[in-house]
C-alpha cells in the first residue's frame, strides 16, 4: 500500500486512458484523495481569482456583513468568522468564506433550490475573476467524473446529466490570524464533505489532514501546487 497520496497528470486520460483510470481508481479507494496536474487551469487564472478574494476578506467587518444572506445557511455570499461549526464540534471554526454558485436564467427550473450569485461591488473584477475560476474547476471536476465513472464499469458520460446542472459551489476561505494558543478551537474541525466530489486548489504550506479509508490515524500533509481532487464520499475514516 503507498505510503503517499499520488499525484497523476490527467492528459494521460486521453493517451493512456486504461491506465489513468486504474491508478486514479485506486487512489480513490486506498486515500479518498488523488493530486491532478497538467488540469489546464493557468496559474494566472488562479492568482486573479485569489486576488480579489484577498480583497474581499480585507474589507472592513461591517461591509462585508452587507453580502450574508439570513437564513440561507451560506449558500451565497459571505459567511462571517465564528459561524460554521463542523458536525459534532462544540465549537466554531477559525474562518470566515463567501460561496459562489452556479450562474443559472431567472426561469430555469433549479432556481427555487439554487440562489443567486451575489457579487461584492466593493471589490473590482470580483466577478469576473471568481466565476472564470468556478467554471474552470467545474470542466475538471466533470473530467475527474468521466474517469471515475469508467473505474466502476459504468459509461464515461454516466455522470454528465446528473452534475451539468449541479449545485456546486466554489469556496474561497479566509484562515485569519490565530492570537492566542489557549483556545479549544480549530481552523477548520475534522469532518467528512457531503457533496459528490470536491476539488482543492493546491497551496504551499502544511496543514491540511486526511484520514486514508485503508490506514489507521490522521496524517498531516502539504497541500502541492498542482488541483487536488477529492472524492467526498471517501474523505471520512
Amino acid at each position: 500500500m503507498s505510503a503517499r497520496i499520488p499525484t497523476l497528470d490527467i492528459t494521460r486520460f486521453d493517451s493512456d486512458r486504461d491506465a489513468f483510470v486504474a491508478e486514479l481508481g485506486a487512489a480513490y479507494r486506498q486515500w479518498g484523495f488523488a493530486g491532478i496536474r497538467n488540469h489546464g487551469i493557468a496559474q494566472a487564472d488562479i492568482d486573479a481569482a485569489y486576488d480579489v478574494f484577498k480583497a474581499f476578506f480585507a474589507l472592513p467587518e461591517e461591509v462585508k456583513r452587507r453580502y450574508h444572506v439570513e437564513g440561507s445557511g451560506g449558500a451565497r455570499g459571505y459567511t462571517a468568522f465564528g459561524v460554521e461549526t463542523a458536525k459534532d464540534s462544540k465549537h466554531f471554526d477559525l474562518k470566515e468564506f463567501w460561496h459562489i454558485g452556479r450562474e443559472i436564467a431567472d426561469d430555469s427550473p433549479y432556481r427555487a433550490v439554487m440562489a443567486p450569485n451575489l457579487w461584492p461591488e466593493e471589490v473590482p473584477g470580483f466577478r469576473e475573476r471568481g466565476y472564470r475560476l468556478y467554471q474552470q474547476l467545474d470542466h475538471l471536476g466533470s473530467r475527474v467524473l468521466s474517469a471515475l465513472a469508467l473505474h466502476i464499469g459504468l459509461p464515461q458520460d454516466y455522470f454528465v446529466d446528473k452534475t451539468n446542472n449541479g449545485n456546486s459551489i466554489l469556496r474561497p476561505i479566509h484562515y485569519p490570524p490565530i492570537t492566542s494558543d489557549d483556545i479549544p478551537n480549530v481552523r477548520a474541525g475534522a469532518h467528512g464533505d457531503i457533496n459528490f466530489i470536491t476539488l482543492l486548489v493546491g497551496a504551499a504550506r502544511p496543514g491540511w489532514k486526511c484520514a486514508p479509508t485503508m490506514a489507521s490515524g490522521c496524517r498531516s500533509l502539504p497541500m502541492p501546487t498542482p488541483s487536488w481532487s477529492t472524492s467526498a464520499t471517501c474523505c471520512s475514516a
